[in-house]
């Protein structure tokens, strides 16, 4: 076999392995496993960037082609100020969040209920809601329940949506992928330079008679 016929038959291999790998995590995957694949990439970026900086060769630009592609993935997708301006108008997030409704349902949003006591209605222990007010126990100095009306409270009222490991398990696999078609691709640009005759520089016509 030819060494690019090895190269494709490498290449449909570990896209295929990358294919199963990745319905497994999105169908079966926890935190645990979001875990593992997050501190495998980092180990990869590491390794990559040793290849980048003592190697030569076709080693070198695949390394580099995977480095970089995989880098500005992460930087669009979940980078520090991309992920919120950037990340969710990517075609790959709309995917993934239709993908995770699809299969789990809309997210759960969780009430949070936040409030405020004025002094000197101020607690250490346990407290009751009630239609009046709140009552508080523990009250510093008396040790005895104390009624605080509920027109002198302060709510303040969050929803936050229940947190999901589908879409970052997502990315984190379209990283892979992204490293995987980056160094492809600086592979295949090599090869193609290498291919390519490079011009021989043709020595000057020495005229008759003059000194060489």
């Amino acid at each position: 076999m030819t060494r690019n016929g090895t190269t494709i038959l490498g290449t449909c291999g570990a896209f295929l392995a990358w294919t199963v790998l990745s319905l497994f995590l999105l169908l079966y995957g926890n935190d645990w496993w979001l875990s593992g694949l997050t501190t495998l990439t980092v180990f990869a970026w590491l390794t990559g960037l040793l290849v980048v900086t003592f190697q030569q060769g076709r080693a070198r630009a695949a390394a580099s082609g995977a480095v970089i592609a995989a880098a500005t993935y992460y930087l669009l997708a979940l980078g520090p100020w991309f992920s919120t301006n950037v990340g969710p108008t990517l075609l790959s997030s709309r995917l993934l969040a239709q993908a995770d409704v699809m299969l789990h349902g809309n997210p759960q949003q969780l009430q949070t209920l936040a409030w405020t006591s004025p002094q000197p209605y101020s607690s250490t222990g346990i407290v009751y809601f009630g239609d009046s007010g709140v009552v508080t126990t523990g009250n510093p100095g008396t040790n005895q329940p104390t009624l605080v009306p509920q027109t002198t409270l302060g709510f303040a009222t969050t929803m936050t949506q229940g947190s999901s490991v589908f879409q970052p398990l997502g990315h984190w696999l379209l990283i892979w992928l992204c490293a995987g078609v980056g160094g492809l691709a600086a592979l295949l640009m090599l090869m193609r330079s290498e291919r390519q005759p490079r011009a021989i520089p043709t020595a000057a016509a020495t005229p008759p008679g003059a000194a060489p």
